[in-house]
């Protein structure tokens, strides 16, 4: 826009590209919820599941951030947990 000092194109088609397929997501969801049948928990539950093991599967191979967890000093700590 007219006052965004740092105008950035490649940022705004990536916000696009975020509120789109936000909103389809949305929409996909309600569609799914009511052919279903499934309260919003189950929904939830059964999305989480469904996306467990592309998380693990980043956490382990695309990424160091499970051994930068384990090299934090405090984690030991019993007033940390």
């Amino acid at each position: 826009g007219m006052t965004d000092l740092t105008f950035s194109l490649p940022g705004y088609i990536w916000v696009a590209i975020c509120v789109v397929s936000t909103a389809v997501y949305l929409i996909l969801i309600r569609k799914l919820k009511d052919s279903t049948g499934l309260n919003e928990m189950s929904l939830l539950y059964y999305n989480n599941i469904l996306g467990l093991p592309l998380m693990l599967a980043w956490l382990l191979l695309g990424s160091d951030e499970l051994s930068s967890v384990f090299q934090y000093p405090a984690l030991t700590e019993p007033t940390f947990l």
